[in-house]
Formats: C-alpha cells, sequence, structure tokens
C-alpha cells in the first residue's frame, strides 16, 4: 500500500487529496457503526443474548481492522502530499495567493488548500490564526452560549469519529486543544474540511443555522496542486 500511494502522489496528486478527504469520512462513518454496535451489545448483554453478542463481536473487530487499514492510509496520504509540497522548487510567491479577506463564504465550500483568517457567527467576527484555532474558539463561545450542551458532546455518538471523540477530558500532544470551559478538550488533529463538517454538526446541535456562519480567508492555494 505505501509504494501505491507514493505513486499517486508522482502520478495523481490532485486525486490522492480527495481520496485522503473520501478515506476520512468513511473513517467517521465506521466509527459511529462501530460505536452503535457496542450500544446494541450491551443490550444483548442484559437479555443473555450471548451467541448474537459473540457474532456482533466478531464483526466488530473486523470493522476495527478495516479502520486500522484506513488510518494507515489517511497518514501514508497525509505524509505523502506534505512531502510533494516540501518538494517544490523554487519556493512559490506565496504573497500572489493572497485573497480578499473581506469575502464570506459559507460551510458548503471546500477548503482544502485554503488558509482561513477569521470567521463570523451572526455577524459577530473572531480573527484566528488556522483552522484548528477556528475549531477552538468556535467550541469556546458555543460553551458560552450553553456549557451543558457543549459538555454533554463528551457522550454524544455524532461527535465520535474513528477511534477517536471529538471531545475528551485529556490532552493529547498534537492531537487535542484545551477549551476555556472545565476540563474539556477538542479534538483539531483533523484537515480543514473535516474541521468545517465538524463545525456544522456544532451548530445544529446548538440550534444554530449554517448559514449565520461565515468563514474569511487569507488565501488560496489550489493553483499550487494543479
Amino acid at each position: 500500500m505505501e509504494e501505491i500511494i507514493k505513486s499517486l502522489k508522482d502520478e495523481y496528486p490532485k486525486e490522492l487529496l480527495k481520496l485522503c478527504d473520501g478515506l476520512e469520512l468513511t473513517n467517521d462513518a465506521l466509527g459511529k457503526v462501530i460505536y452503535a454496535m457496542g450500544e446494541d451489545m450491551k443490550g444483548l448483554i442484559e437479555q443473555k443474548e450471548f451467541t448474537k453478542v459473540s457474532e456482533m463481536s466478531h464483526c466488530s473487530e473486523e470493522l476495527l481492522k478495516t479502520q486500522a487499514m484506513l488510518e494507515k492510509m489517511i497518514d501514508l496520504t497525509k505524509a505523502e502530499t506534505n512531502e510533494k509540497i516540501s518538494e517544490r522548487t523554487p519556493l512559490p510567491d506565496y504573497e500572489s495567493y493572497t485573497v480578499d479577506a473581506s469575502i464570506p463564504y459559507s460551510l458548503n465550500e471546500s477548503f482544502t488548500h485554503k488558509k482561513v483568517c477569521a470567521f463570523s457567527i451572526r455577524d459577530a467576527k473572531y480573527d484566528v490564526t488556522d483552522w484548528q484555532d477556528l475549531l477552538v474558539t468556535t467550541c469556546n463561545l458555543l460553551g458560552t452560549k450553553n456549557l451543558e450542551l457543549l459538555k454533554s458532546l463528551l457522550d454524544d455518538p455524532d461527535m465520535r469519529g474513528s477511534k477517536v471523540n471529538y471531545f475528551t477530558t485529556y490532552h493529547l500532544e498534537r492531537k487535542t486543544a484545551k477549551l476555556e470551559h472545565e476540563n474539556l478538550y477538542v479534538w483539531i488533529n483533523q484537515s480543514a474540511n473535516s474541521i468545517v463538517r465538524m463545525v456544522k454538526k456544532l451548530l445544529k446541535k446548538f440550534d444554530i443555522p449554517e448559514n449565520a456562519y461565515k468563514v474569511y480567508l487569507r488565501a488560496d492555494y489550489n493553483d499550487l496542486h494543479k
């Protein structure tokens, strides 16, 4: 698999980036399935349906193996695409890829290779340094609005990905960031589009219309990847 991905890096770099997004979506979906199966098994154990529990347990194990394979592919894909960018010589003129930071974008855009500088909720605008900062700041604002609802996301199946919870009470180096409220951490080791999908889920939880949230960009590097 490693050799295949390295070959794709050279021959089909754009398609490789799309593949990475697709793998992350599939991984998220698998995580939800495994979580749902785990909840069902609890009920089956109480009903002493041990044969069904054994069957579901075997199925879960196979899905976990699939997840492990997907995660390896995602890590390899990200590593190869980052290496591809670093191999470019001479260095591009990044200033030429600056965009108008006053233009608002909806959450339905693709933000691959785009750099964020701010976002707004109901016309209140907040400056951010990157996509991870956008996620953390959004979570902090929502926590101010309803802390109990934010805390409830710790056990929300919609806020689970591949083997990880997007909200935790513990820190993982370079993977989670501390929120302002309580002992809460949010998973930041995600692509721009994955973060945007998570923000859309958060807005739904807090009954905020998607069109009330806008994103502002400082650069678009898509032309570098053509």
